[in-house]
């Protein structure tokens, strides 16, 4: 076991004997890291349910600001304490069980941005509904559970909404966000990012990047387009954008079949962000807004210009290049090129990829 990233990259780290949990796997904590991405830097950590300390030391070399490690097994924390100073950090250790450090941190008023979680499988259920209680999850924090793929979680936890979902073999990763009134008292802003995504580009991928600095939690929602043929499925093009975005920790993908404006009111969105290319976009996304207005008083359309370099990017064009062989590389996202040209050539016959001279 080591650190894979980072300023203590390569640091081997010893695991406690005799333990009945297990470590987390080197794969599942390069894709957890992964997902949350730039959110670890600066950050205060809490990793409930330590053992080793793999996961908040990985969170130190990566640029936490902090991390507060909790675990009741005494093997456990003289392997934390080992690891941390074989590192050659410092950290705070409570050596106590969950429910106790629990109490203890929200009595002290810590809010931490990252909550890391890993109970033994199948243990402990309850476990998110005990941790919102608590209060310790700071406006528009992030929680990552990892639990077993068949362990049962509650279909929805008061405070905390599900991002991603991600299955590693056995393991499976749930992140979810908080949703808590922020300390002004105001709800955090949800955005929508709707569109049919068929296929997604580099174009769609800007924009959301982009919305997901600015709102706390976007939803890209991928509705059906009556007028085209689609060259995907909608489930096709849900997990594609969730391919594309898995590394935006504070985005999600859903669908729906029905009105937007419906459906903003089903997630208690108020804002809309639609991407504009040109003048010709602005004419139709204009009405689509004053319509979305008509519907729903309290529904607010933000434009985002595109970036220069996508200016001319449609999902159109990608697929007219792919059936009639030029080559889209840079124009869709890293592993989405080799999906597109397999359905082109399904329905169309197979285009050859060329270099234009």
């Amino acid at each position: 076991m080591r650190v894979i990233a980072g300023t203590m990259c390569g640091r081997r780290l010893k695991a406690p004997r005799g333990r009945q949990t297990r470590p987390t796997k080197d794969r599942v904590k390069e894709a957890l890291f992964n997902i949350l991405a730039g959110a670890v830097a600066g950050s205060k950590v809490l990793d409930l349910y330590a053992g080793s300390g793999a996961l908040g030391i990985e969170a130190l070399s990566r640029g936490a600001q902090e991390v507060v490690f909790v675990e009741n097994d005494r093997r456990a924390c003289r392997a934390v304490k080992e690891n941390l100073a074989n590192c050659g950090v410092k950290a705070t250790l409570l050596c106590c069980d969950v429910n106790v450090a629990l109490r203890k941190l929200a009595a002290a008023g810590r809010r931490f941005e990252i909550i890391l979680l890993d109970p033994p499988y199948g243990t402990d259920p309850e476990v998110l509904e005990r941790l919102t209680r608590a209060e310790l999850l700071a406006p528009a924090g992030l929680v990552v559970l990892e639990h077993g793929r068949r362990d049962a979680l509650p279909e929805q936890v008061p405070g905390l909404v599900l991002l991603k979902k991600r299955d590693y073999g056995d393991t499976t990763l749930s992140i979810y966000q908080g949703t808590l009134l922020s300390r002004g008292g105001n709800n955090m802003p949800v955005a929508l990012c709707p569109g049919s995504f068929d296929p997604v580009t580099c174009g769609h991928v800007d924009i959301i990047s982009r919305a997901a600095k600015i709102f706390d939690h976007v939803i890209v929602t991928v509705f059906p387009n009556t007028d085209k043929n689609p060259l995907f499925t909608l489930p096709e093009r849900v997990e594609m954008l969730r391919e594309a975005t898995s590394h935006l920790p504070n985005v999600s993908v859903d669908s729906f079949e029905g009105l937007l404006s419906d459906y903003a009111r089903h997630k208690n969105a108020k804002i809309v962000i639609k991407g504009l290319r040109a003048v010709s976009d602005f004419e139709y996304e204009m009405q689509m807004a004053l319509m979305n207005k008509k519907l729903s008083p309290d529904l607010e359309t933000l434009f985002m210009m595109t970036s220069n370099e996508y200016s001319y990017l449609s999902s159109s064009i990608v697929k007219q290049l792919a059936r009639f062989g030029g080559c889209i590389d840079g124009l869709v996202p890293q592993g989405t090129q080799g999906k597109i040209m397999a359905r082109v050539a399904e329905r169309y016959g197979s285009p050859s990829c060329h270099e234009e001279g």
